[in-house]
């Protein structure tokens, strides 16, 4: 009897190890899964926030508070490890904690071209110019972004993104980009700039066709659109000094009762 009263204790203490293993490993799995379907929701509201931005024609801000760090890239955005894949135009450190700001910009040139994100998420941008000249063209850059996104600009002595503005182009961190002031802020505030500025000529490339063919389409009679074929080659090579020429000719042809290119 005392055998057998001894063997069944061993197995209630055997019976309940199971138990407890089986419910402690349960939970552990509820956990996870629980952190795996929160991480895919919160990229599945970024991705849809994102989106909602493009309809609007206007420079737009919005605040999105964070329950999880996000992990930023060129061609991905990550929390925890679920990765969303995007070919949006995100300009951002790689990583961002508590809260993202967002500055949605369409990118006109002047037809619009694309999407452009910037995000921050209160951490300083250090930006250290190598010369006055690119002093003041920050200074002015600063001034023309919304105030939330001023205080992330900081214009340093030394220690920051070294920037050079040249006539037709800037220098970041040496290497050299086509001038202009959404390109310059991108690359302030992107650790991925290079990868994402061959996503913007590809897209101001698609862009520069879709416009040629429809300038041959439209030029018949009085209205003459083969004025506009040099400014879109050089628009084509990102050549933003196009940009000026090709309003004008667009407000003229405006003035003459033909149909705007853009």
């Amino acid at each position: 009897m005392k055998a057998q009263s001894e063997l069944n204790w061993v197995f209630i203490l055997v019976a309940g190890a199971i138990i407890i293993v089986f419910f402690t490993g349960f939970a552990f799995k509820y956990k996870s899964l629980q952190e795996e379907k929160l991480s895919i929701e919160l990229l599945t509201k970024l991705d849809n926030s994102l989106t909602s931005l493009q309809s609007s024609p206007y420079n737009t801000i919005t605040e999105i508070n964070l329950l999880k760090d996000i992990e930023i890239k060129c061609n991905e955005i990550k929390i925890d490890n679920e990765e969303f894949k995007t070919k949006k135009l995100i300009f951002s450190q790689n990583k961002l904690k508590n809260k993202m700001l967002i500055y949605y910009k369409p990118f006109k040139v002047p037809f619009k071209i694309a999407d452009f994100y910037f995000i921050i998420d209160g951490t300083k941008n250090n930006i250290y110019p190598k010369d006055q000249g690119s002093r003041i063209y920050l200074e002015n850059l600063k001034e023309n972004l919304p105030e939330k996104f001023k205080e992330n600009f900081n214009i340093v002595n030394a220690k920051g993104k070294e920037i050079q503005i040249n006539q037709d182009s800037f220098t970041i961190n040496n290497k050299q980009y086509p001038l202009h002031e959404d390109l310059v802020y991108a690359s302030i505030l992107s650790n991925d700039f290079e990868c994402l500025y061959e996503k913007i000529k590809e897209k101001t490339n698609k862009a520069v066709i879709v416009y040629q063919n429809k300038a041959n389409m439209l030029n018949q009679g009085n209205c003459n659109y083969g004025s506009f074929t040099p400014y879109l080659n050089k628009l084509k090579t990102l050549n933003f000094n196009a940009i000026s020429s090709i309003e004008s000719l667009n407000q003229n042809l405006v003035g003459r009762n033909c149909p705007a290119l853009y």
